[in-house]
């Protein structure tokens, strides 16, 4: 396998000559977005989306290159500054505190149509959902052009940290010919389990990503599923087959076309194949139990493997975790694992069976659960 590390757009020096420049202070979201535009990993983005190419991913699922691209990544700017902003060639972009993070050159300012643009990405325009809800108290007015970020602006602190060409050259240097990228926002269940170790049974590795931004209250803190993975690889899986590290973007839970957007992110961290579960990047019911492996199959030119795997359960029956695919029992011996449904068990203070989830997985989870540090709603 032959993986070329991908360039970054990062700024060594500069920052006193920056700082003459007009300055727009960005969330904690459009940080973490400058951040996988530098280091590729939002490859072959250069910057925030122009407004032809908002257009054409928004209406398209496409750039205006016709490079395959799901997910808008828009930077907001406040209305009473756009005609200030429009008319300068490039701008400071820093942090809440006054970091310098990087230097946009400004290629438009335009402006978004929520009404139009929020059901198309989503699927839905009700506010119940938590990414339409998000996106609705955005500003109208978004920025674009290419970036380049300070080195250090930022930087990537915590210890399951890795970038793109951190990722690219552990794989290099394993040898490994074929990797599996494996998404999740949540603590691992058995249900996840199942489809990890089909996925070491059939190829050389596996890399666990998790992603850890933005997601609504009830969902786990990073600390949380960081250190129930550590735990599971240092104490269940071959070491010397695993990756494992954390993805900073934000959860924009819109199920079909995420699935692909952390398909193509995967790809740039050196993945061959992706797997595609069970609702995958849903919420709440709004997306078909399968819907994502369907808009997969639409895309040709992706650049990775989809593999597109059923959604285990339990079965009563058959004393194990299954799916569909390999068991005849059906919905009456079946007891579904899922994300949500262990952390309402653990959000009770309940330990979830063992046919759920690993004891040793749910002490972790009890345990910072105690002190407020489980779930994204509560003290930290």
């Amino acid at each position: 396998m032959s993986l070329v590390l991908l360039p970054e757009r990062f700024l060594r020096r500069g920052e006193d000559a920056a700082r003459r420049l007009p300055a727009l202070a960005v969330d904690e979201d459009a940080a973490g977005d400058i951040r996988n535009i530098a280091e590729g990993a939002f490859a072959p983005l250069k910057g925030f989306l122009s407004g032809t190419d908002y257009r054409r991913v928004v209406d398209h699922m496409r750039l205006d290159s016709g490079a395959p691209w799901t997910i808008p990544i828009s930077l907001d700017v406040p209305e009473s500054r756009r005609r200030e902003l429009a008319r300068r060639s490039k701008i400071l972009l820093e942090s809440a505190t006054g970091v310098p993070l990087a230097v946009l050159e400004v290629e438009d300012i335009y402006k978004v149509r929520p009404a139009r643009d929020i059901p198309a990405v989503y699927g839905t325009g009700d506010l119940r959902h938590p990414g339409a809800a998000k996106e609705s108290r955005r500003s109208l007015y978004r920025i674009g052009g290419a970036v380049t970020a300070f080195a250090g602006g930022g930087a990537r602190a915590g210890r399951a940290d890795l970038t793109v060409n951190d990722a690219r050259r552990r794989i290099f240097k394993s040898g490994w010919r074929t990797v599996v990228g494996f998404q999740t926002r949540n603590a691992p269940h058995r249900a996840h389990e199942y489809l990890q170790r089909t996925a070491l049974e059939l190829h050389d590795s596996l890399f666990i990503h998790p992603l850890v931004g933005w997601k609504k209250a009830d969902d786990l803190t990073p600390r949380a599923v960081i250190e129930s993975y550590e735990t599971l690889i240092r104490r269940f899986y071959p070491q010397e087959r695993v990756l494992f590290g954390v993805l900073r973007t934000a959860m924009r839970y819109a199920g079909p076309r995420e699935a692909v957007f952390h398909a193509l992110i995967r790809k740039n961290y050196g993945c061959t194949h992706f797997i595609i579960g069970r609702d995958h990047a849903g919420v709440g019911g709004f997306y078909g139990r399968y819907a994502a492996h369907e808009l997969s199959r639409s895309f040709s030119g992706l650049g990775i493997e989809i593999l597109r795997m059923s959604g285990p359960h339990y079965c009563r029956r058959c004393g194990q975790i299954v799916t569909e695919r390999t068991c005849p029992h059906g919905a009456g011996a079946a007891l579904e694992v899922s994300g949500t449904q262990v952390r309402g068990m653990l959000n009770r203070g309940r330990r979830p069976p063992e046919k759920y989830m690993r004891k040793e997985i749910a002490d972790v989870l009890l345990r910072l659960s105690r002190t407020g540090q489980a779930f994204c709603g509560e003290r930290r």
